[in-house]
């Protein structure tokens, strides 16, 4: 689902899984990678997450 958010032509769809997808990359379970990508790839600052 992750790589999906990113598709330009789902920009519209971000604002309802923005909090799932940084309760993910705050995590430490086997997607927390994919979710950070997924957070800056829509200009979200990550680099406190790395």
């Amino acid at each position: 689902m992750l790589a999906v958010l990113r598709l330009p032509a789902l920009a519209d769809r971000i604002p309802g899984h923005r909090d799932l997808v940084r309760a993910t990359a705050l995590g430490d379970g086997p997607h927390r990678l994919r979710a950070v990508d997924t957070l800056s790839s829509w200009g979200e600052e990550v680099s406190h997450l790395l």
